[in-house]
């Protein structure tokens, strides 16, 4: 058994359809949660995972800087698959507490929001 979906000439990889499907479900959760809030909450949801994604490029640039010292536009190229996930998680949960502690109406959806990131990785 390969570790991706094939559907016809697209594959996909289960690891990128389980980030999908937390990332859905943490938006569904975190949006719903706002609204009792009377407030929202997406676009700073949005922000945590470009937050998480930045740093998890950079953590794996760091790890492989002497590759990459070489040919130093290849930083850039996110094909070769190049993703720290421990260090992208936790940028993106320190991103969520700057936000926590700057916005207390986003408490309790950015709380809801990010237990479900917490659970699904």
């Amino acid at each position: 058994m390969n570790n991706a979906l094939v559907i016809g000439p697209l594959a996909i990889p289960y690891a990128l359809l389980l980030v999908f499907a937390v990332l859905t479900s943490s938006l569904v959760v975190g949006t719903r949660s706002a609204r009792k809030a009377h407030t929202t909450v997406e676009p700073e949801l949005w922000k945590t995972l470009i937050a998480g994604l930045v740093v998890a490029r950079l953590a794996f640039v760091w790890e492989f800087r002497s590759a990459y010292m070489l040919s130093p536009l290849g930083m850039l190229d996110i094909r070769d698959g190049g993703w720290n996930a421990t260090a992208g998680f936790i940028g993106a949960w320190l991103f969520a507490l700057s936000l926590y502690g700057r916005r207390p109406a986003l408490r309790k959806p950015l709380q809801a929001a990010m237990l479900i990131r917490w659970s699904g990785s």
